[in-house]
């Protein structure tokens, strides 16, 4: 699946927009990728590529565990792009 996402913030709301490119369009992935979109806060849009065969919440926390520590090594600011 590829997934396209967009994070936007409109006063004190977040909202996250998405388009799955490749693969199935269901609400699952959708939550998927703003979930992992949320964990780390781009400026630009993000595509997401992911093959996982089934998704559950411990996958999903691996996920965003594992992008905070990819963005955490990479980035040589004090302050971290992800929470």
């Amino acid at each position: 699946m590829e997934v396209q996402v967009l994070q936007e913030t409109s006063g004190s709301e977040n909202i996250c927009t998405s388009r799955v490119f490749f693969g199935k369009d269901t609400p699952e992935i959708q939550a998927v990728a703003c979930a992992l979109a949320e964990t780390c806060k781009f400026p630009k849009p993000v595509v997401f590529g992911l093959s996982l065969k089934n998704f559950s919440a411990s996958s999903v926390k691996d996920l965003k565990t594992l992008l905070s520590v990819v963005f955490e090594k990479s980035s040589g600011e004090t302050e971290q792009p992800c929470r």
